[in-house]
């Protein structure tokens, strides 16, 4: 240092610059130069505090707790910000109340920012019983809580789904004429509004809402989110999409539930508009958000059996560069009522619709057209779907699990030609053509047909359902190579026959 020699202070700001910038080099290197002080250096209160926060704020309980000891018998006296930093330290029940006896000894009065700490710190491990009591202890002793107090301990009520219990709270201290001013806060209405939205009870949403404006609070962005909430968890959809559309600029998380309400309340155009004008995933909602709102409106969709709606939200999903997930896949087969499970199958089932088999070809047809692999479960369940349906339904089924096999083998793409006795060829666009024109195509199927590409993701959860599924769809001639291509190579899509590719169409 030349001829400058670092003193106290100066050490102290190092060693706060090093806490500040966080993470385990910045702790390393407060408690570095806390170390070079010893011996060299008088360490002050404000030295400890700071090492004994970095430590807490690293997790390193025990060496915080260790600094804090040596610093009782270097006869430094602790102060609020040392008890204060300590608190997060604490680990073990009964931590806390030594602390609060140690700084009656120390002569050191606790005020509400030391009780909120504890409070929060009790609250963010679930322990709500014991963070009451402690609001308690704290007005015995003559300290009033704060909105922060009330705050802290209503969002982990809330949090340990204890709504009831977050909502009386709240009503408690509005009626207490001490802390009922307490209450005229932005932040204490919308946490209380969100307890209703668990006990799914929109009129008190409503009547908070009016209070609020009576009081002077004005509502926010989370507030009105809150009321939709509540209203959608009551079953009134409607009222959700009145209220979302009074907020002027929403936020990701607001536009989902925006769009959820449209869709219950069966303004699915609406719904679609909303989400083609947010669907970048750049803006104000993210990309888990965009796929999020692809799935509620593809069930709304679908549970209303909209097909126009269900198929322009894929085209649109795939164009703007989504891929399906498992839950999209798991959304359509669950709202068309449609299942894999033998039980399932063995009891009565509502007949399954043509444009319903046709809606599962065209989502086939859809992530083919990206060269994306469909989900093995989804097309367990087209399968299943067509050997349900029978007839033409279940020999588009069987073509599946033959093109799959093809696909299967050597994993080139097919070329879609049918070829036909004459002159001419005929391209086949996709299994939603086959369906839409099969009769115009069944009597030119020649030996040589080679069906649209199908790539399915199979793995250790549902291939006993893709093969299932293909035994439900093959018939009785080619059962003997189904069984051998199971024995030889179970991931291997089961063939109509081992060489041949010929299908044969009882008229």
């Amino acid at each position: 240092y030349g001829s400058i020699v670092p003193d106290t202070k100066c050490y102290n700001i190092a060693m706060s610059a090093g806490a500040k910038a966080g993470g385990s080099k910045g702790c390393a290197m407060a408690l570095e130069l806390f170390d070079n002080m010893d011996g060299k250096i008088a360490r002050d209160v404000v030295s400890y505090n700071t090492v004994i926060g970095a430590l807490a704020k690293e997790g390193r309980f025990d060496e915080a707790f260790e600094i804090f000891e040596s610093m009782k018998t270097k006869n430094v006296t602790p102060d609020k910000i040392t008890y204060t930093s300590l608190i997060k330290a604490c680990v073990q029940d009964g931590d806390i109340q030594e602390l609060l006896l140690d700084m009656k000894e120390n002569k050191v009065k606790a005020d509400v920012v030391t009780y909120n700490t504890m409070v929060k710190l009790l609250c963010d491990r679930n322990r709500w019983y014991d963070a009451k009591n402690l609001i308690t202890d704290m007005e015995a002793s003559g300290i009033m809580p704060n909105s922060m107090t009330y705050g802290l301990l209503m969002d982990g009520l809330l949090k340990a789904d204890k709504p009831a219990a977050c909502l009386n709270l709240f009503e408690s201290a509005t009626s207490d004429s001490r802390t009922a001013a307490l209450t005229e806060n932005v932040y204490l209405y919308t946490t209380a509004i969100a307890a209703t939205s668990a006990l799914a009870n929109h009129e008190k949403a409503l009547d908070l809402i009016s209070r609020m404006k009576v009081a002077g609070v004005k509502p926010n962005l989370e507030t009105l989110t809150a009321v939709m909430g509540a209203c959608l968890s009551s079953g009134k959809a409607k009222m959700a999409a009145d209220v979302f559309r009074k907020i002027d600029e929403p936020d990701g998380f607001a536009i989902s539930m925006g769009l959820r309400a449209l869709c219950e309340a069966n303004d699915l155009a609406a719904a679609a508009a909303l989400l083609s004008k947010h669907r970048d995933g750049y803006g104000v909602m993210s990309g888990k958000e965009v796929m999020k709102s692809y799935n509620t409106l593809m069930r709304s969709s679908l549970e209303q059996r909209d097909y126009a709606v269900a198929g322009r939200t894929l085209t649109e999903l795939l164009g703007t560069g989504y891929i399906p997930n498992k839950n999209m896949y798991r959304t359509i087969i669950d709202s068309l009522n449609l299942g894999v499970n033998k039980k399932r199958l063995q009891t009565a089932l509502e007949p399954i619709a043509d444009e319903t088999y046709q809606f599962l070809l065209f989502v086939l047809d859809s992530v083919e057209q990206r060269n994306l692999s469909v989900d093995g479960s989804f097309y367990a369940s087209v399968l299943y779907c067509g050997s349900r349906m029978g007839g033409m339904q279940r020999k588009i089924a069987s073509f599946l699990a033959i093109a799959r096999g093809d696909a299967s083998q050597d994993g080139k793409k097919s070329s879609s030609i049918i070829a036909v006795e004459g002159t001419h060829e005929r391209s086949l666009t996709g299994w939603e053509d086959l369906l839409l024109n099969y009769d115009e195509y069944k009597n030119d199927f020649g030996p040589q047909m080679k069906f649209p590409h199908l790539s399915v993701q199979t793995n250790n959860k549902n291939i006993r359902q893709v093969l299932s599924s293909e035994q439900a769809v093959t018939y009785k001639s080619a059962r003997k190579s189904v069984s051998k291509a199971r024995r030889t190579d179970v991931p291997t899509l089961v063939r109509a026959t081992a060489d041949k590719s010929t299908v044969v169409i009882n008229n």
